[in-house]
This record gives C-alpha cells, sequence and structure tokens, in this order.
C-alpha cells in the first residue's frame, strides 16, 4: 500500500480495507520513512512497512512472511 496515493490516503483505503478483510495482510510502503508514518501504518493496522527504494529480495521476503502466517 502506497501511503500517497492521489486521491486518498494509504492510511485511509488501509483502513476501509481491513474494516472489510481484517485477515488481508497490507504491507505499506512510501518514498519518507519517518517514525511518524510507520507508527500511523501500524495505527490503521498495516502488517508491515517497507521505504524506497525497494529492494526486490526484502519485499519478497516481507511478501513470503505475511503468506506463510
Amino acid at each position: 500500500m502506497d501511503i500517497k496515493l492521489p486521491d486518498i490516503t494509504g492510511f485511509e483505503l488501509t483502513s476501509i480495507i481491513k474494516k472489510k478483510k481484517p485477515n488481508i495482510p497490507i504491507i505499506a510502503q512510501t518514498a519518507v520513512a519517518s517514525d511518524s508514518d510507520k507508527l500511523k501504518c501500524m495505527k490503521v493496522r498495516c502488517d508491515d512497512f517497507i521505504s524506497k527504494p525497494i529492494y526486490h529480495t526484502l519485499l519478497r521476503s516481507l511478501i513470503q512472511k505475511h503468506l506463510n502466517k
């Protein structure tokens, strides 16, 4: 989930998704990795967080981690 979307924030969209499908894993990603953004992601129930630049090995590892739950 990109935190900076054009019409709705990733925080808002994650909240909507989690209300309808609470068990779906959501990994937040953004170019700006501030501690406050990470906290907001966890507040809206993102399952993990990754910042840009995104390295495919790390992203693949995070996806695999959440698919194996």
